[in-house]
This record gives C-alpha cells, sequence and structure tokens, in this order.
C-alpha cells in the first residue's frame, strides 16, 4: 500500500519505494483520499500508510513531522495490520519525532504492530463513547472517530441501513396516504445512519450519527444536533450540508435552522435534542400538517 506524490498520463509515482517492482502481472486499486474522511472528529486529519513500528509506536519515514506537534491527537489504523480486532479504538498519541508516533497503549496483540500494509488516520479532536474499559485508554473513554471507508466497508452496517430504509419508505408512503398528501410532498428526509441495538430479544435501531430527525421546533427555530460527519476541503460537514439543502428545499428559510452539540449529554445515552429537552406549547390552529 503506498500513497501516490505525483503521475503523469500513464505513470504513478508513490512516496516510497515498492517492496516488490509492479510488472504485468500487478493489479492495482487507485482509492480516493475522501475515503479516509472521518466522522465524530474535528480539525485537522492526516492521512499515511506506515513504513513500521513496534508495540508502542507507528512509523512513516515518508513524514517530517515537527517534535511533539501531534502529542494529544488521536490516531487509528483504519486499514492493513493492525485495523482488525482491538483497535478498533483510537489511541492517543503521547509523543512524536519526525516520523515516529508512540501511543498510550498497545496495538493490539492479535495482528503485531503496525507495517507498510497499515493505512492510518490522525485527528485533532475526537467524540467519545461512553467511558469504558478499552485497550491502551487505560480505562477512559472510547474514541469514536471512523473514516468514510470503513463505515461503507462495514457489510452488517451498510446491510442494516438499507433494512432501515426499507421500514422508512413505507411509513413514509403510509403518512402520505393518511394525511392525503401528493407524492413527493413533506415529510422531508434528513441524512442519517443507524446502527443496530437489541432490545430484549428484538434488533432496534438507533442513531449511529447525532440524528438530525430527532430536532426540536422553539421559537421559530429547528434546532439539530451536530452531525459530526465527515468534512470536505473547506471544514464544511457533508451531513450538516445535506440537511440544511433537505429543509431549505422543503420551505424552511436557513435562518431558522441551528445546530448544537448534544454528544455528550444525549446521543451517547441513545437520544437526540428532543429527547432532552422539555417545550411548552401551545395548540396549532387547523391542520398542523
Amino acid at each position: 500500500m503506498r500513497q501516490i506524490d505525483s503521475n503523469t498520463s500513464d505513470t504513478l509515482t508513490v512516496t516510497r519505494e515498492w517492496e516488490t517492482v509492479p510488472d504485468a502481472t500487478s493489479q492495482y486499486q487507485l482509492v480516493n483520499r475522501d475515503a479516509y474522511r472521518t466522522f465524530f472528529s474535528q480539525g485537522e486529519e492526516q492521512v499515511g500508510v506506515a513504513t513500521g513500528g513496534g508495540p508502542f509506536t507507528l512509523t512513516d519515514t515518508t513524514k517530517d513531522w515537527q517534535p511533539d506537534e501531534l502529542v494529544g491527537r488521536y490516531v487509528r489504523i483504519v486499514e492493513g495490520t493492525g485495523s482488525f480486532l482491538m483497535n478498533q479504538f483510537g489511541l492517543r498519541i503521547t509523543a512524536n519525532s519526525s516520523h515516529t508516533l508512540t501511543i498510550d497503549g498497545e496495538w493490539n496483540w492479535w495482528e503485531g504492530p503496525p507495517d507498510s500494509t497499515s493505512r492510518y488516520v490522525i485527528v485533532e479532536h475526537t467524540r467519545f463513547d461512553f467511558p469504558r474499559k478499552v485497550h491502551g485508554n487505560g480505562g477512559s473513554e472510547a474514541p469514536s472517530f471512523r473514516c468514510v471507508r470503513e463505515i461503507l466497508m462495514d457489510t452488517q452496517l451498510m446491510n442494516w441501513n438499507s433494512e432501515c430504509q426499507t421500514q422508512l419508505n413505507g411509513i413514509r408512503t403510509t403518512l402520505e396516504e393518511a394525511l392525503g398528501l401528493p407524492e413527493g410532498s413533506p415529510p422531508i428526509r434528513l441524512p442519517v445512519l443507524f446502527t443496530k441495538m437489541l432490545v430484549g430479544e428484538q434488533d432496534k435501531a438507533t442513531a449511529y450519527i447525532p440524528h438530525a430527525v430527532n430536532l426540536q421546533a422553539i421559537n421559530g427555530k429547528l434546532l439539530l444536533p451536530e452531525p459530526y460527519g465527515p468534512r470536505d476541503d473547506t471544514d464544511g460537514d457533508l451531513f450538516k450540508a445535506a440537511a440544511v439543502s433537505a429543509l431549505t428545499n422543503g420551505g424552511i428559510a436557513q435562518e431558522r435552522v441551528q445546530f448544537i452539540d448534544d454528544w455528550d449529554w444525549d446521543h451517547v445515552a441513545g437520544g437526540e435534542v428532543h429527547c432532552g429537552t422539555n417545550v411548552q406549547r401551545g395548540m396549532p390552529e387547523g391542520n398542523w400538517w
């Protein structure tokens, strides 16, 4: 696995030498940088491919970091050696040299330390799951960030979201018929990903990212949870932009839409803004819809 440094019309130049020089039998796959943008993070992101490492280190000889500039950030191996078992959570960086990271904990023992197949992502800030004992984090909170490619390649998660979408399509049809709405009219579709939660003996859906539909309407404003979706080159949240676009296309003025951070006080507990707030309301006149 290598990162591309430059290219011509028919030749790729990579950041370091191949261990085996490609020939006419070699097959390759190109993966866009956008595939490694992260959910549930903030600030600067870095992506790279390790050249090696030890139980508590990751080395990338193509880098030229300033000493300890990455201390306090989090690193996660998202592909290759180190991405399979216990390192499903990121690890905090405690020191770095020009090309080596030292982490707060040990890479998972099952696969061994990073090697030239290990693609990693570094984030400046991350959201956290509930406090739990996590390998390498000494019982601290579990960093939540994951990259787009990991999520798209998570077959169980993608299949579950397909099932959820089928259910939502049926609910939408029922609402349209019951309310006498023309096809394609409200309800407005807002973006969300679901994950599976076992309740008793049944599988139930709960929001994987902060759920835009579980919003609160108050004083003419719509308060939506900050989604912490992947960001574009201008640092714009793609899920937030999609939600704003859907709402404005549905006739809601953009100045009425406001995002608030409910991650720590509601999302990780299984709720969102609507669940964690109370609003005193008057009865609307006429058909509310």
